[in-house]
């Protein structure tokens, strides 16, 4: 049964207001990296595995965290832009969300997953209690992707590993399900606004026959075309918000249940979770995980999931 606008308004409110509190509720968080060429000189593999696994952590943490937070602020620009009336405002941030939200999710869909495939390991190379030692260098790379990726051409891109290099927009909107199509046509709508086509135009130049009219007061023509935008993306902009926000909350649980002190974290919607689907999974492939890790004991030979 589909969703009316007003409960999809009502979740949207109540993913936003739970993203406000929990970033309000701490000023900051640091995360320290040991350099690479320290981390090269460890020869003991153990004590490799526990620096791995926390820094990769400490990055998973660090996504999910600076995705939260630029989502708050390209919404907030948004919703100024409407209360102002200011159209190709409100089209910026809106097309500033939507890449953002699918830079972020590109990077988190596959990190609750990988983590629960492998989490008993995880969990005792993180207290230097494994007997195997493993990496993921697809999840690595995906991560370092987030934080560090440019836009680079030439002979640049071409001397540096792939994953320091952005995506084209296109490859980050294709992670997000979206069989109708319909948040590909809505990108694609406000590019032609917020690029200088004459779309963009349209609101202040007008053509009839052989005449140009220009209308240089605005807000009231300005005013009902964000009106007539919001209305029409709402499903697409709460599909896209809601599934990143409970992604990132699953992982910062996920997080929490392998003990990290420091990355501890405390947030309103962890009551929801336990009965979500999407846990449940996870869940599974932990419980799985441990077999794994015992008949890797036994046998000495570790099969991923």
């Amino acid at each position: 049964m589909e969703q009316s606008p007003e409960f999809l308004k009502a979740e949207f409110d109540y993913f936003y207001n739970a993203l406000v509190e929990f970033r309000d509720s701490r000023i900051s968080w640091k995360y320290s990296l040991m350099p690479d060429d320290e981390f090269a000189r460890k020869t003991d593999g153990v004590e490799a595995a526990e620096i791995y696994w926390r820094e990769m952590l400490y990055r998973i943490h660090c996504t999910v965290i600076v995705s939260f937070v630029k989502s708050l602020r390209w919404i907030d620009g948004f919703k100024e832009a409407q209360k102002a009336s200011n159209y190709y405002s409100y089209v910026t941030n809106l097309r500033g969300f939507i890449e953002s939200t699918a830079d972020s999710f590109y990077t988190l869909k596959v990190v609750n997953l990988t983590i629960s495939k492998d989490f008993e390991v995880i969990r005792r190379s993180l207290i230097k209690d494994s007997v195997v030692l493993l990496d993921h260098k697809r999840l690595e790379e995906s991560l370092i992707h987030f934080t560090h990726a440019a836009r680079v051409e030439g002979r640049i891109k071409l001397n540096i590993p792939k994953h320091f290099s952005a995506k084209q927009i296109k490859q980050y909107l294709d992670s997000i399900d979206d069989e109708q199509g319909n948040l590909d046509k809505l990108y694609s709508f406000l590019s032609s606004i917020a690029h200088p086509t004459g779309y963009s135009n349209m609101v202040i130049l007008e053509h009839r026959d052989f005449d140009f009219i220009i209308t240089t007061n605005t807000k009231q023509i300005e005013a009902y075309n964000i009106n007539k935008l919001s209305e029409s993306s709402l499903t697409s902009i709460h599909a896209i918000f809601t599934t990143l926000c409970i992604c990132g909350f699953l992982s910062l649980k996920l997080i929490n249940k392998l003990g990290v002190k420091e990355l501890s974290t405390t947030f309103e919607f962890e009551k929801h979770i336990n009965g979500m689907p999407a846990w449940k999974e996870m869940l599974e492939y932990i419980d799985a995980s441990i077999e794994l890790y015992d008949a890797a004991e036994r046998s000495g030979k570790y099969n991923q999931l």
